[in-house]
């Protein structure tokens, strides 16, 4: 199959993930891709998301016929994200893509340093070269993929994207673009400018010629001890007190500690449901809770990031994030069904066990605060609100 132009004016960008418009106008969850560089380039992202529960790899019939592959640029999916999401099925979404003819765009932000990320784009190219039946239009169908030499394989352009800083340590600004097609590599080469820095390229190579293979085989495993080292101090955290580590086993760098506790616990708003409170119905200020990432901020903990839920903001009142003219509620979360707040937590190439206990006993003390004022907080309201208590008490 001829590959399809890289841009198309007023085409559609089709996404993996999908979900349907609420009562608010928003989508229930959110476009994993930049929505302005889409309408920079003159597409129109297609509107309706994904289900919470899950995502469809098969598309409606009207879906298709109202579409069509001619008019998709790209599937855009993702490998690295923040939990508790979890990277996308990438061979069931390529299957999909082989199917219709369509291109498939990774976004492998922070996937490299990740096995799990590197099995699954291995896994979605070895879907990509298994014979399909490419429907291109209506009554039009031909046979695509298979063969023994990687360029000779013509169906699918799959390409995955990632990030030089995030993966191998050097100063932000560059990018991989990796493909499993020499012609298809130089395409995308030829249709870059070239009037960019060449600094990146440099600090890569010089990067690489200083770890050598041995020096980069025990980075990615000390990685990995981090990452085991930082989900059994945040359950044990979780443990001590009373909050819960989200259970996010496919995602191999990002981990979620729930705060539902600290907002249920802390005021007498909220309907008790299986013996915990609702979010959605928590009467706890989301700046009192984003607070507890700023602690954590000044104590030179970076990269923590304190999510309230889409339920709390709208509660509250916040205005949801729009982007590119497309209104977001919970744009943190990544859904506007969350109802949980949390935090996030990620061992990311380069970090050490011994940076792992210095944050996990800052997080301990950060969280000990936090309870005890929003403890002594309510005291002083129970107080205010009997008088027999205030009065016995000035006694």
């Amino acid at each position: 199959m001829g590959r399809q132009k890289r841009v198309k004016k007023n085409g559609n960008v089709a996404l993996p993930k999908k979900a349907e418009e609420d009562g608010h106008s928003a989508h229930a969850d959110q476009l994993s891709s930049d929505l302005d560089a889409i309408r920079a380039a003159m597409l129109d992202p297609e509107e309706a998301l994904r289900r919470r529960e899950g995502v469809s790899t098969s598309p409606s019939q009207d879906q298709t016929s109202n579409l069509g592959p001619k008019s998709i640029v790209c599937v855009l999916s993702t490998t690295s994200c923040f939990a508790p999401r979890v990277p996308d099925r990438l061979p069931a979404i390529t299957r999909l893509c082989k199917v219709w003819g369509v291109p498939h765009l990774v976004n492998n932000a922070y996937g490299v340093q990740s096995k799990r990320c590197m099995r699954l784009i291995e896994s979605a190219w070895a879907e990509a070269r298994q014979p399909a039946v490419c429907k291109q239009t209506e009554g039009e169908e031909r046979d695509v993929g298979g063969g023994g030499n990687v360029d000779d394989l013509t169906p699918l352009d799959l390409i995955y994207v990632q990030s030089t800083d995030k993966n191998l340590m050097v100063p932000v600004g560059g990018a991989v673009i990796a493909v499993f097609s020499k012609s298809l590599l130089q395409e995308i080469a030829e249709s870059y400018p070239g009037r960019a820095s060449g600094s990146p390229s440099l600090d890569v190579f010089a990067t690489l010629l200083h770890l050598g293979r041995s020096g980069w085989e025990d980075l990615l495993a000390q990685r990995e001890a981090c990452y085991l080292q930082l989900s059994e101090g945040l359950r044990a955290l979780a443990a001590k007190h009373g909050l819960r580590l989200m259970d996010t086993p496919e995602n191999p760098i990002s981990l979620a500690l729930s705060l539902h506790a600290l907002c249920s616990g802390c005021n007498d708003d909220g309907d008790a449901v299986d013996g915990e409170v609702d979010a959605d119905a928590t009467g706890l200020d989301p700046d009192i809770l984003t607070q507890l990432g700023a602690n954590l901020f000044t104590q030179g903990c970076s990269g923590v990031r304190v999510v309230v839920s889409a339920a709390m903001e709208r509660r509250s009142g916040l205005p949801a994030k729009v982007v590119a003219g497309v209104r977001l509620e919970g744009f943190n979360s990544h859904s506007a069904a969350s109802s949980e707040a949390y935090m996030n937590a990620a061992a990311a190439l380069g970090q050490t066990p011994t940076e792992v206990d210095v944050f996990l006993s800052r997080l301990d003390k950060a969280l000990s605060s936090f309870q005890r004022r929003q403890r002594q907080q309510q005291q002083r309201r129970s107080q205010d609100q009997d008088p027999t208590e205030w009065l016995n008490g000035s006694l």
